[in-house]
């Protein structure tokens, strides 16, 4: 009784862990964007080549679902976009917005 018990303990042990590696390979990623150590608001998170976006709040705060080795495009009104490879094991991931800086030619 002892064996069977153990091998159903075994068998279920590996089964789990199966699954869990067995996943689509899909991330919930979150995270804050700051610029200037403010939180910053209204932020568009997409997806390079997909149709998900996403806004962050008032306190800066996003949550994205993506897949490893998508990349994540961070984009505001005046400040430098930045593009982001995710990685496997990426689940946090914050980001500070430089402003974007345009040099006019003389008139």
């Amino acid at each position: 009784m002892k064996k069977i018990s153990y091998f159903f303990f075994t068998f279920s042990f590996f089964c789990s862990i199966t699954m869990v590696f067995a996943q689509d390979g899909i991330n919930k990623v979150i995270g804050f964007i700051t610029a200037a150590n403010k939180p910053l608001a209204n932020v568009e998170v997409t997806i390079k080549n997909a149709k998900e976006l996403v806004i962050s709040d008032s306190q800066g705060k996003y949550e994205i679902t993506v897949a490893p080795k998508q990349t994540l495009v961070f984009t505001s009104l005046g400040m430098e976009s930045i593009e982001i490879i995710i990685e496997d094991v990426t689940k946090v991931l914050n980001v500070n917005m430089l402003p974007r800086v345009e040099v006019l030619e003389e008139v």
